[in-house]
């Protein structure tokens, strides 16, 4: 090998070895999106619309019990009240649910733009009013740990039991929350018109199959979501649903319902989507995931 051979091998990756099918298949699997991410977006965005309407009991309610689940592609915004609890437990929800907002946040937020749609902005911005909220239903609470230090004895060789006050290990739910707000706050209020570094890099980290391409459309799985998750939202919608938003008027309707209306469908949709796109997986035509640019 002379001097060229060997300076090409340094700049020259190697190639990126094939993975088998069944291995492939699975690693799309796991960066499967739950359900329709501008679908996630609007149902938290609807969360202060629900917080606005209950009525508050000292008894019976806690303002700040406001939860949210999400099974088979359905988003429930769930009212504080003695049978929230036991709903969740029967449906199997549990904080550690709402970890999985970010990669959907991430899908709306490049598929959705806010700084090219005044009507995504609103959404946007009422998706951040619904995290804070959700916020102060999570945010960590104080508790006391008792632990025992085998150096501290009474006199009878006993070892003393101390109390100690910290935080519980929920607080990265909380953490996680926060990151979230503040990856919209940023989006909203940037100057370039096209999605952040760090938006991208963060897609890029959390969805790397994405980039594989399906062989019958001949397009990436990222490419096949996003032209069918667009296409559902057309502008009349869009428009309807942020001037529901901007109105803020609990008075003479029920905005929250107005919403629900236009989206209750929306599961099923995208149920249909993923079946569609399961149906592709055996014809994935490119097995190593490629470099992910900036300007897609």
């Amino acid at each position: 090998m002379n001097s060229f051979q060997r300076l090409q091998s340094y700049i020259q990756p190697p190639p990126i070895q094939p993975q088998p099918l069944d291995e492939l298949i699975e690693q799309v699997k796991e960066e499967e999106l739950l359900c329709d991410p501008m679908y996630l977006v609007i149902k938290i965005a609807t969360i202060p619309l629900v917080h606005q309407q209950i009525n508050v009991d000292p008894q019976v309610y806690n303002i700040k019990g406001i939860r949210l689940s999400i099974q088979n592609a359905v988003v429930e915004v769930q009212k504080p009240g003695y049978l929230q609890g036991m709903r969740r437990l029967w449906k199997g929800d549990t904080r550690e649910q709402l970890l999985s907002i970010r990669p959907h946040l991430i899908k709306a937020l490049k598929w959705f733009p806010p700084e090219k749609n005044g009507n995504y902005q609103e959404i946007f911005a009422c998706c951040q009013k619904g995290l804070e909220k959700l916020l102060d239903t999570y945010r960590s609470r104080k508790k006391h740990l008792v632990i025992t230090d085998p150096s501290i004895k009474t006199d009878s060789h006993q070892v003393t039991p101390i109390k100690i006050n910290t935080t519980e290990k929920e607080n990265w739910v909380s953490r996680q929350l926060e990151e979230d707000i503040a990856l919209i706050d940023y989006e909203l209020h940037k100057t370039q018109k096209r999605p952040s570094d760090n938006l991208l890099l963060e897609d890029e980290k959390r969805f790397p199959s994405q980039k594989l391409i399906l062989k019958s459309p001949s397009q990436t799985i990222e490419e096949f979501l996003k032209v069918k998750i667009q296409k559902n939202w057309d502008s009349e919608t869009i428009t309807a649903i942020a001037n529901i938003f901007r109105s803020n008027n609990t008075n003479s309707f029920n905005p929250n319902k107005a919403i629900n209306d236009y989206i209750e469908k929306n599961p099923l949709f995208f149920l249909e989507i993923k079946n569609k796109l399961h149906e592709e997986y055996s014809s994935l035509s490119n097995y190593s995931i490629q470099p992910r640019h900036h300007n897609d």
